[in-house]
């Protein structure tokens, strides 16, 4: 691997911190740094795919494949991380508008399986995330089979 691409792979890294941070992002220091990495680490992503990606003589295709693979990576440790926060530190029902506890706070599987919303979205992540790594694979080695065919 060429060194923009090795930069362009560690560029999504920030993804999951500015996850981490969006609860903190109103003013707090580190926040704002996390977010400012975030911003430059997408913008140096739209710069490989338009740019960079030719000096490492890597395709327009291949580069937004890699995209989506990176992507979908990002998606499923975001997935893991909302379902083990749940499972960690529990789900306490509240009222919609008032903030108001309606119950107690519960734990592990039960937390998971009260907090609805918390699950399905880590879920779908998670799914998404392996369906789009599946799909990149299968026209990987399909592109690969067609290119030995033309060698030959």
């Amino acid at each position: 691997m060429k060194l923009f691409s090795i930069f362009y792979i560690l560029s999504f890294i920030p993804y999951i911190s500015a996850y981490v941070a969006i609860p903190y992002a109103t003013a707090q220091l580190w926040a704002d740094m996390l977010m400012l990495l975030f911003s430059l680490s997408s913008v140096y992503q739209i710069l490989y795919i338009l740019y960079l990606r030719k000096k490492d003589g890597v395709s327009l295709g291949k580069s937004i494949g890699r995209y989506f693979l990176c992507l979908s990576f990002v998606a499923i440790i975001i997935g893991i991380i909302i379902l083990g926060d749940t499972y960690i530190n529990g789900y306490t029902p509240t009222a919609f508008l008032t903030g108001e506890i309606l119950g107690e706070t519960v734990y592990g599987l039960e937390a998971l399986k009260e907090d609805g919303f918390s699950t399905y979205l880590g879920s779908v992540l998670i799914m998404s995330g392996i369906v789009i790594e599946i799909v990149y694979l299968i026209i990987n080695i399909y592109l690969k089979k067609i290119d030995k065919k033309h060698s030959t």
